[in-house]
């Protein structure tokens, strides 16, 4: 499935690119590029292990996102203090 591999490359260059600039979209993107890693190589391609690292990848970018929101609300918080 040529496509999938070219959604997920092109996911990973963006959030790649993304994250060189410090933007909070990259986590999105990971996430996305997770996504279309999981359902290729899970579904399609039926590797289960590669299907695991797309998944550990999701829940890496989740964390990621998670925490970088977390850091921005108390940077507000310390500023408005």
């Amino acid at each position: 499935i040529p496509v999938g591999d070219a959604l997920a490359a092109a996911a990973v260059f963006t959030a790649s690119w993304s994250m060189v600039n410090k933007k909070v979209e990259s986590w999105y993107w990971w996430m996305a590029a997770a996504l279309v890693l999981i359902i290729t190589y899970f579904f399609l391609k039926h590797y289960m292990f590669y299907s695991f690292c797309g998944f550990m990848l999701l829940a890496m970018s989740a964390w990621g996102l998670y925490q970088w929101k977390r850091r921005r609300v108390s940077r507000r918080r310390h500023q408005q203090s």
